[in-house]
This record gives structure tokens, C-alpha cells and sequence, in this order.
């Protein structure tokens, strides 16, 4: 049975992106501040500010990135509801599942 997605709820989908968006901009920005450490351990010593601006970053950096993947995923949504309107939405098959 062949369905389309003709409609796509704005702030549900935004909510949705965000968290995910933030969520991965963390763990991508602490791998990236783990590689710093390792490869130039020399910039983390005692009265370096580096530790607080790293701090900082990683505490900004998941909002940020949330704040601007919610935009974005607002204006993709109505953008998409939009075009649906005129040429169909996205059209994908379902079916039954076997596994119960």
C-alpha cells in the first residue's frame, strides 16, 4: 500500500531535530576536544585559560547548534508542506510487519 506525507508538523519536527542535532554536536565537539588533549598536551597547562574557553564551548555549542537546527528544520518543514501541496508529498510503501 503506497502512502504520501503530505503535511509535516513544524515544532514537533523541530523539537525532534534539535534534541538530535544537540546531542551529536556534543559528543562530536568532546571527541574533537579529546584529540586536542592528546595530540598538544602542552597547551593544557597550569594558568592556561584554554580549559575554561573549552569549557565554555562545550556548554554553548549543543544550544547553538539545537537553536539553528529548530530554525532550519521550521523553514524546511514549511518549505516542504509548501511544494507537497503542489507536485505530492514524499510517497513511500507500508506493510505488515512479520515479527509480532
Amino acid at each position: 500500500m503506497k502512502k504520501q506525507i503530505t503535511h509535516i508538523a513544524y515544532h514537533q519536527t523541530g523539537k525532534i531535530i534539535a534534541a538530535l542535532i544537540a546531542a551529536s554536536s556534543t559528543l562530536f565537539f568532546i571527541v574533537l576536544v579529546l584529540i586536542l588533549f592528546l595530540s598538544h598536551p602542552e597547551r593544557f597547562s597550569e594558568g592556561s585559560q584554554l580549559w575554561l574557553r573549552l569549557a565554555i564551548a562545550v556548554s554553548v555549542m549543543p544550544v547553538v547548534s539545537g537553536l539553528f537546527g529548530y530554525g532550519f528544520t521550521l523553514l524546511g518543514c514549511f518549505l516542504y508542506n509548501q511544494i507537497a501541496r503542489w507536485v505530492g508529498g514524499i510517497e513511500f510503501t507500508v506493510g505488515e510487519s512479520k515479527e509480532s
